[in-house]
């Protein structure tokens, strides 16, 4: 069991936001951060599978690796923030609070005091709050360049609802992912369910820098995914699914052949390669109880 404690932004107290925030700044000064844009980047942009046409699969994304993939994203982006600070824990954004209210851009989450929001006079760039005028160098093969930091709030987009993520996570008939393993197919699994109709309109609501590959350039993001994780921990919970994921060799695609990165005992991309001792395989991050746990669940 892990000490760390994963809380909802709101309930921070001033002096642990300012900590964080901080932190983030400091990452952000010191190159770390535009590295982790750049991860997700490069695993969003690199195909995974060896089909011609029908699948929409990448390395971090529409596959069952979805969900391993960012935990693994978050426990390192957590722990550079710890090695600033050790008290920082990563806070999750619970947005189905927000998706309750009449014009969720109001939420105190936009204050200048929080995430800060966006300048409508300024095709919606970041102009207060901690990240403010961000800009950031994006390492896109084949498309290097910088970027600002924007943002949309599309209020056309409904943010979900509480009652849709308590749903999925009550649904134990739920398996963990089924063939194809991509995003085309009905919703008949735990990833599927999560990923398309709860994870993709927060991206899409908030807009900007959150709907292109490299969206992690919002910190937003990582509060966003923490909610995302928290509700697959909620999921493992409660129907004692800690280990449920597809077995050896199993995830293959339309083809037959296995597809690199996503199966259970593979290192995931692109920390496959680095000679840090820090990598590690699909099923070493599944129980997330040895790294954090959360102060609240959306279901007992």
């Amino acid at each position: 069991m892990s000490n760390i404690e994963r809380q909802e932004i709101r309930s921070l107290q001033p002096g642990q936001k300012t900590t964080l925030f901080r932190a983030i700044n400091q990452l952000k000064q010191n190159g770390i951060y535009e590295k982790f844009v750049n991860w997700h980047g490069i695993a969003m942009m690199t195909k995974a599978g060896t089909e011609l046409f029908g699948s929409i699969r990448n390395l971090a994304h529409y596959s069952p690796v979805f969900l391993p993939w960012h935990r693994e994203y978050l426990i390192r982006f957590e722990n550079a923030l710890r090695e600033i600070d050790t008290s920082i824990s990563l806070p999750y954004w619970d947005w189905t609070i927000d998706a309750e209210f009449q014009d969720p851009p109001t939420s105190i989450i936009w204050t200048e005091d929080f995430l800060g929001g966006r300048n409508p006079t300024q095709n919606g760039l970041v102009t207060d709050g901690p990240f403010k005028n961000w800009k950031f160098s994006l390492n896109i093969p084949g498309n290097p360049r910088e970027a600002y930091l924007r943002r949309d709030f599309d209020n056309a987009i409904q943010l979900p609802f509480r009652r849709d993520v308590e749903l999925v996570i009550k649904n134990n008939l739920l398996e963990y992912d089924k063939p194809p393993w991509d995003g085309n197919q009905d919703y008949n699994s735990f990833r599927i369910s999560l990923e398309r109709p709860i994870h993709n309109p927060v991206h899409n609501w908030v807009g900007g820098t959150m709907e292109e590959a490299y969206s992690p350039g919002d910190p937003v993001f990582f509060l966003h995914h923490c909610n995302i994780d928290r509700i697959w921990a909620n999921w493992q919970r409660k129907h004692n699914y800690l280990d449920r994921y597809p077995a050896n060799d199993k995830i293959r695609d339309r083809r037959g052949r296995i597809i690199p990165f996503t199966n259970r005992n593979h290192k995931m991309f692109p920390w496959n390669d680095i000679n840090d001792n820090t990598h590690k395989r699909v099923q070493q991050v599944l129980d997330f109880t040895q790294y954090y746990e959360y102060r609240e669940y959306y279901v007992p």
